[in-house]
């Protein structure tokens, strides 16, 4: 699964624009443990959780100060969202677009 940030939500110098995650999930968030690092004061320190059930990819909102939003709907914090293709996150300031490509 990819995730990419689009729009005008462009990173700073230095900051990937888009981050690919395997089976083995990830965090993203501010701090530079994260396995996609977003360095913007808006962004908690381990800000959402990519996990991986199966052949679905899920995000959560690991408790962040300023949440999470997929199309639009804020994440409680803890909930598990299944991701699919072109489906839409917002982490102020990013906007993040979800590329998921299913095997036949």
């Amino acid at each position: 699964m990819v995730l990419e940030i689009t729009g005008d939500s462009v990173p700073s110098e230095g900051i990937a624009r888009r981050a690919v995650f395997s089976e083995q999930g990830g965090v993203l968030g501010r701090n530079e443990t994260c396995d996609w690092v977003l360095p913007d004061p808006h962004v908690s320190g381990r800000h959402a959780r990519i996990l991986a059930v199966g052949r679905t990819f899920f995000i959560t909102d690991t408790d962040s100060g300023n949440g999470l939003k997929v199309n639009g709907t804020r994440l409680h914090p803890r909930e598990l969202y299944p991701l699919e293709d072109g489906d839409r996150l917002f982490m102020d300031p990013f906007d993040i677009i979800v590329r998921i490509e299913r095997s036949a």
